[in-house]
């Protein structure tokens, strides 16, 4: 469910979502619509991974944090934006849905 915000996008399908993809999507926004925009992410980055080094033998340790993630559920309403006409909302939702790993799709707020 919307909340005043006009649009939105939903997940369609199981997917993992990296802070790599929520500073693209915010980066992306920021510089189309500077500050005029409103932005609510409702996810929030709750597992660390961590890797080794390539070159390290076995043992000696778990290994340093990689990157942290998101398991994005299927029927998620993880990205809401307002405070813009619906031609810019459209046209920004649907570039950053190009560039997530999982399908998404825009919905829009019945008030």
């Amino acid at each position: 469910m919307l909340n005043n915000y006009e649009f939105g996008l939903k997940a369609l399908e199981f997917g993992k979502i990296k802070k790599r993809h929520l500073e693209l999507c915010i980066r992306l926004l920021r510089k189309l619509f500077k500050k005029t925009i409103f932005l609510k992410i409702n996810v929030s980055l709750l597992m660390p991974f961590s890797k080794k080094p390539l070159e390290m033998r076995m043992g000696k340790g778990k290994g340093q944090r990689d990157h942290w993630e998101y398991g994005v559920q299927k029927g998620l309403i993880f990205l809401e934006i307002g405070n813009l006409s619906n031609d810019e909302l459209l046209y920004s939702l649907r570039l950053i849905s190009e560039r997530l790993p999982f399908l998404t799709k825009v919905v829009k707020n019945v008030y």
